[in-house]
């Protein structure tokens, strides 16, 4: 996945075989390392699409030892305040008052 020589559409067609299957990637010792990998090579759109799937399985994941740290590792919270825009908007609001205290 890191090497140079691996064309995105081969990337793509990686995520593409195994969507659908990232959930059990995760909870496992050597599918958590391919899962980080893929996600830390990929584009945004790839990146979407897994965290879509993981964040539908988030209750039955967060309680594996490999997956809480395969979610630290990406950051899917991160992902998951963009999927709930009333989140999102209680953030922006609290950073935009944090900005104004500081001048």
């Amino acid at each position: 996945m890191s090497s140079p020589s691996v064309k995105h559409k081969d990337k793509l067609s990686i995520v593409g075989t195994l969507k659908g299957h990232f959930g059990a990637l995760c909870r496992d010792k050597h599918g958590s390392y391919v899962l980080e990998t893929l996600w830390f090579h990929c584009k945004d759109e790839d990146k979407e699409s897994i965290a879509a799937e993981l964040l539908a399985q988030e209750h039955s994941l967060s309680t594996n030892f490999h997956c809480k740290f395969v979610f630290q590792n990406i950051n899917l919270l991160e992902y998951k305040d963009k999927a709930n825009p009333r989140k999102r908007k209680a953030k922006e609001t609290k950073d935009t008052l944090k900005k104004k205290r500081r001048t």
